[in-house]
């Protein structure tokens, strides 16, 4: 087998070493101990496989530069990983985030209807609540309640 494969860029100009020989070995040596590392960060609001799956690419990278060191390489490994919990957890608290609005402005409507018999205009939302008037429409977009003068 040829070790010294290179993968060439689209202008041809080759680049960095394929996975190859000893490239290959410490990938097959190391794909046992990437499900290990990801169980250390096991959480239950995220699919297991999608943290190995980001602990494999973590490897793959590693071993793509180069780098042959366990320290280096289980680093690269945890870093992903911690990088991919670190998103998914953001992406969640910002899904939170906008469902915690849609429902204050819901109880805000029926608070408003109730109070004023009829429903608040996109200006009355905008200072009952403190936000802008775009504001507003943003969150009523989502929830498909655009009053008909914003259409």
């Amino acid at each position: 087998m040829n070790d010294n494969r290179h993968i060439k860029n689209v202008d041809g100009r080759e680049d960095r070493p394929a996975m190859g020989g000893l490239t290959d070995d410490l990938f097959s040596a190391w794909i046992p101990r990437v499900s290990k590392i990801a169980g250390k960060y096991a959480v239950s609001d995220l699919p297991f496989e999608d943290i190995v799956a980001e602990g494999n690419l973590g490897l793959t990278e590693a071993l793509m530069a180069g780098v042959t060191e366990e320290k280096e390489i289980r680093a690269s490994i945890e870093n992903q990983i911690e990088r991919f919990i670190a998103e998914m957890r953001s992406e969640r608290d910002a899904d939170d985030r906008l469902t915690a609005q849609v429902v204050l402005l819901s109880e805000t409507i029926d608070r408003w209807n109730s109070e004023h018999g009829e429903k608040p205009t996109v200006d009355e939302l905008a200072n009952e609540l403190g936000v802008s008037q775009d504001k507003i429409l943003d969150i009523l977009k989502l929830t498909g309640e655009v009053p008909e003068d914003e259409k």
